[in-house]
């Protein structure tokens, strides 16, 4: 890993009964529960104090930030309630609870995606997750949309970095749910589960069981081992709660009974450990340190900046421990982007960073070379460095502006956060932008396209913009392939799809300057895409293995919403559509079907030939016994 596994270089006093932790994005703030009090205290981790106590309901337990850093989502345990509390600094509602939404019974942890967003809530008494629209844009925003059956003492969540499924803990042991299909797969671990965690590539998934023993499952679809325990450890008893390091290197891990931190080296490779293997992927976990902390410690978060921070909340003593390097606290880097709102029509090849570091630092002491934007964009070095003198120095730097553009999502306050070294210090700042794109339209989000394949790309034309490019991204926008530039800017073109098989694929359409070739100096981004499915042929495409029903294209729908399920062997088949009263509006197939993948639209009409209202709308798959639900949202 990038950073070793720390010691102990502080306390934060926070009250006994302290439970479960998270980090916002940026790593400069934490979050923590307390099931006594009712209230979650706000961390400035920097600095080591407590900022506020925010009160919410009874006996809140789990807790999880969205990606944007935006709202935290709080597991009311006794009040079968998520609290939502306003996380980002400059808002009105700043660490007040805006919202209060209803899920299901004994509610004990939740994980947030990106990808959605979306909020997963582990309901240990009705043995469920609830999953909450986050999205702001829709009308369902803040409500539970959809709620999954998971097994009794559903206690624990995590979700894939493609939000396509989530790994719950439960009194029997793990499941999985494919988010796409709400398809329920066991996987046998041998005992139940207590906490649960997903490496940053989503190729492992880590389980402590309630026995003490940790185990490994491979969680790459597709492998011959995919939801199988491929190596154990036993870690003994009184371990509470998992976490792994951004990087995917450590594994952290709480023990009341010693009052401890076990470190634990994920080394992948067949090398000798005390781990025990079965055939499958060659991961070993390598204990490398043990690190004393509070009384009857609970919980564990790894700051996702990757400084090298963790923080343990320990309900006995009544503080969070904080483990990290000798230098774990960042410096607070002053930083501003310019300019504060990125279109089509921003000019120049780059955007400036201004980076002020607070004395006694200085703006010579920063490794330039050390700089990421967001965690992945390096400075363009043909951009050049300025240092700035006067009361406050600082230096500018220059980001390929193209780069960036395909970077950030889209939004009115979205936090461009700087990362790198100062002297021998770690150094972080955030400034939030405006950022405006336009929009690829086919593919459309969830969308399954074929691989190896011509497919027609549309998007909505700029006007002003002669010559476009085209180019695409397999690992969620981190890094784009060039497929063909010069191309007009008329809405559409032909797209020869890679020959992959891959769930989060994007599609970007970028201007550049001249039809000339060999020109590919990109001066704009007319739109990037949702992300979509890249599969095998349908004509060669193998049976699926369960009974599938993918996620309902598109939502919103207006016009037509497009039905995508497979059936593993022939079958008789029930599909139809429902309002929010559980009344039957229209039947969409009934009667018996060959094994395959199947396609039905609809058109937003009742069975009287009625256009429905706009609105929510359930369509159920009924086959054999098995049920399975989607939702469509629906706008006239």
């Amino acid at each position: 890993p990038g950073t070793g596994p720390g010691t102990v270089v502080g306390d934060v006093p926070t009250g006994t009964g302290v439970s479960k932790i998270a980090f916002t994005p940026d790593g400069t703030r934490a979050y923590v529960t307390n099931p006594e009090k009712n209230s979650v205290t706000v961390l400035d981790v920097v600095h080591a104090s407590v900022i506020t106590s925010v009160t919410v309901g009874l006996k809140p337990v789990g807790i999880a930030i969205l990606p944007d850093g935006s709202r935290a989502y709080v597991a009311n345990s006794g009040g079968n309630t998520v609290s939502v509390i306003a996380t980002k600094p400059g808002q009105p509602e700043y660490n007040t609870v805006v919202k209060t939404i209803p899920v299901g019974a004994g509610p004990v942890d939740v994980v947030t995606s990106g990808v959605g967003p979306k909020v997963f809530v582990a309901n240990s008494g009705s043995g469920s997750v609830s999953i909450i629209d986050a999205n702001q844009g829709n009308a369902s925003f803040d409500q539970v949309v959809t709620t999954v059956n998971t097994g009794s003492g559903s206690g624990a969540i995590v979700v894939s970095p493609d939000g396509g499924r989530i790994y719950v803990g439960t009194a029997a042991g793990v499941v999985e749910v494919d988010l796409g299909s709400l398809v329920v797969t066991t996987v046998n671990t041998g005992a139940g589960c207590g906490s649960i965690a997903i490496s940053p590539d989503g190729t492992i998934v880590l389980a402590l069981l309630v026995n003490g023993t940790l185990v490994v499952i491979d969680a790459i679809p597709g492998s011959p081992n995919f939801n199988k325990v491929v190596a154990t450890v036993n870690t003994g008893g009184g371990s509470g709660s998992i976490a792994i390091s951004p990087d995917g290197g450590l594994a952290y891990l709480t023990n009341a009974d010693g009052n401890i931190l076990l470190v634990f080296q994920i080394v992948y490779g067949n090398t000798q450990a005390s781990t025990s293997f079965v055939p499958g992927a060659a991961v070993t976990l390598r204990l490398v340190a043990t690190i004393p902390v509070g009384l009857t410690p609970g919980d564990v978060a790894v700051n996702p900046n990757g400084n090298g921070t963790a923080l343990v909340p320990n309900a006995g003593s009544g503080t969070v421990t904080i483990i990290g390097l000798p230098t774990a606290a960042p410096v607070v880097m002053g930083f501003t982007f310019d300019p504060g709102s990125l279109n089509l029509k921003s000019l120049g090849k780059w955007v400036k960073g201004t980076l002020t570091p607070p004395a006694p630092n200085l703006a010579t002491d920063i490794v330039v070379a050390s700089i990421r934007l967001n965690g992945a964009l390096a400075i363009d070095p043909s951009g050049g460095v300025t240092v700035n003198g006067g009361s406050h120095p600082s230096i500018d730097v220059n980001f390929l502006r193209s780069a960036v553009q395909l970077l950030l999502p889209q939004g009115d306050n979205v936090p461009v956060t700087v990362t790198g070294t100062v002297g021998t210090q770690l150094f972080s700042g955030t400034d939030y932008i405006k950022v405006k794109t336009g929009q690829v339209t086919s593919p459309h989000a969830a969308e399954v396209v074929t691989s190896g394949h011509a497919y027609a790309v549309q998007w909505i034309p700029a006007s002003g913009v002669q010559w476009v490019a085209l180019l695409h991204s397999l690992n969620h926008g981190a890094t784009w392939s060039l497929d063909a530039t010069q191309l007009p800017n008329n809405g559409q073109t032909s797209w020869t799809t890679p020959d992959v098989v891959q769930d989060s694929a994007r599609i970007a359409v970028v201007q550049v300057e001249t039809s000339t070739p060999g020109d590919t100096l990109v001066t704009g981004v007319l739109g990037v895409s949702d992300y979509f499915r890249l599969a095998t042929p349908t004509d060669v495409e193998p049976l699926p293995a369960r009974l599938e029903f993918l996620r309902i294209v598109p939502s919103p729908s207006h016009g037509s919403a497009r039905m995508h399920y497979g059936l593993p062997r022939a079958a008789r088949v029930d599909l139809a559509v429902f309002d929010v009263q559980g009344r039957r509006l229209r039947t969409l197939a009934d009667g018996s079907q060959p094994a395959g993948w199947h396609d039905v639209t609809w058109d937003g009409t009742a069975e009287s030939g009625d256009h429905v209202g706009s609105g929510l709308y359930f369509v159920r798959l009924r086959i054999e016994g098995a049920t399975l639900h989607q939702r469509v949202v629906w706008i006239r």
